[in-house]
């Protein structure tokens, strides 16, 4: 079996052809994902739309404990296998990984069978008309968000960033998108239960190969030890995901705790829009995250801090036109994508649009604490995070506002940058963020 059936990670580091190849890939992706949003909001009711943006939201968090964090770590993991042995420990690497997916999937099947007995105080429950119908959903698209990530990793640390882009972007949307579409041009009305069984739809037909393939790949043996093993590993991370997704992402799961569905559709066409902003850092950022984890492992800081810190500094370049474009044209942007009764959260839109600058201006600091034996601190660091963004989220969500909301997002975006730049500063001697003097003198070089 040659080194493109197992898979392996020793062929050359990421090259130019590889950016571009994932920028690609990931931003087609975003559109589907983006896509999806455009037609809801011009095919339903502003209260439908609401609930669809925090099905999303909700979905999105409960993915990362589904596949207990593995979509950031499984890099440092596949790495460490094949360093015992190429073949049988990146099989039991693999094994584990599926074994833990199994594990997790049934863990948040079993919260949300829990949650539909209890009258939990959601807005967006309350207004449902069928409470097991949307939790439901949730556990299923959740799952094959958890899937399709994780596999989407495996892939790109193989070197394998168009498989990855399609895995982790295109196919989770391109049915939903497909269907939907449909309908908004044969001018039918969308209701809740379309909406919401089309989107489990889609995700199953994206989880289906992205499982088929992990299972091939990794569940060549018996026993659990493998999965049980890489959960407790696991453990930072998946605290650490969840924190950091509380720090940048939790206005869509508060705003359904706080707003009626209809403040909430303004919420989520103002944050996905940002999103495409973020997103596109977050592609940046990403992709040489490989190249710097071998250096960390070669011992080689200087190197990757170069290639971080040229990250950042490209994250930055790639995500201020778009900041600046919504800063001038905000209300323009929002009636012309999503429809005049969203142009009233252009200054949601705003300052959401900030917050992702600042982000990508910190670069890719808790990357770099996770795979470089700093799990535990940088788990430190987003609970810290996540606690400070809660404490701001719930002042914010007495005003019953979405843009109360937005600026709980950009607080607790600017406190984490801080405390995380300066732990990998202080520990790893490293300074990864923007800055326009190092810029220049990265450019230069």
């Amino acid at each position: 079996m040659n080194d493109v059936e197992l898979g392996r990670s020793s062929g050359p580091a990421p090259t130019r052809r590889d950016f571009l190849v994932v920028l690609a890939a990931r931003y087609a992706g975003i559109g589907f994902s983006f896509g999806i949003s455009v037609l809801v909001a011009h095919g339903a009711s502003q209260s439908v739309v609401g609930l669809f943006f925090w099905v999303i939201a909700i979905s999105s968090f409960l993915a990362i404990p589904a596949c207990f964090g593995l979509n950031s770590n499984v890099h440092g993991l596949l790495a460490i296998a094949e360093t015992k042995d190429r073949v049988s420990g990146r099989r039991v690497a693999l094994r584990g990984v599926a074994q833990s997916l199994m594990i997790g999937i049934a863990g948040v099947g079993v919260v949300l069978g829990i949650c539909g007995l209890l009258p939990l105080p959601i807005e967006m429950l309350k207004g449902a008309q069928n409470q097991w119908l949307v939790l439901g959903v949730i556990a299923v698209y959740s799952s094959s968000l958890a899937i399709t990530l994780v596999q989407a990793e495996v892939y790109r640390y193989s070197n394998q960033h168009l498989l990855a882009g399609l895995s982790a972007g295109v196919l989770n949307n391109c049915f939903f998108v497909g269907g939907i579409g449909v309908l908004v041009i044969c001018r039918q009305t969308i209701s809740t239960n379309v909406i919401l069984i089309t989107l489990a739809v889609s995700g199953i037909f994206a989880a289906v190969p992205a499982a088929a393939v992990l299972l091939r790949d990794g569940m060549k043996g018996k026993g659990w030890s493998s999965g049980i093993s890489i959960i407790r590993m696991s453990a930072p991370a998946t605290a650490t995901n969840l924190c950091a997704y509380l720090v940048t992402q939790a206005q869509g799961i508060m705003g359904g705790v706080f707003l009626l569905s209809a403040q909430n559709a303004i919420l989520g066409s103002a944050s996905r829009l940002s999103m495409l902003v973020a997103m596109s850092a977050t592609v940046v950022l990403q992709t040489p995250l490989a190249a710097s984890v071998r250096a960390m492992a070669a011992e080689s800081r200087d190197e990757a801090q170069k290639i971080m810190a040229r990250a950042a500094r490209n994250a930055v370049f790639v995500v201020a036109p778009f900041v600046l474009l919504i800063v001038l044209f905000g209300e323009d942007l929002l009636s012309v994508i999503f429809g005049s009764q969203y142009r009233e959260g252009a200054n949601t839109l705003r300052v959401l649009a900030i917050a992702a600058l600042v982000n990508a201006a910190k670069g890719a600091p808790g990357q770099i604490l996770l795979n470089s034996g700093h799990a535990h601190l940088q788990m430190r660091l987003t609970i810290a995070g996540a606690l400070f963004a809660l404490v701001i989220f719930a002042l914010a969500g007495l005003t019953r506002a979405p843009i109360g909301l937005a600026y709980g997002v950009l607080a607790a975006v600017i406190f984490q940058a801080f405390i995380e730049r300066r732990a990998v500063k202080e520990r790893l001697g490293m300074d990864i963020g923007f800055t326009f003097g190092r810029a220049w003198s990265i450019k230069r070089s």
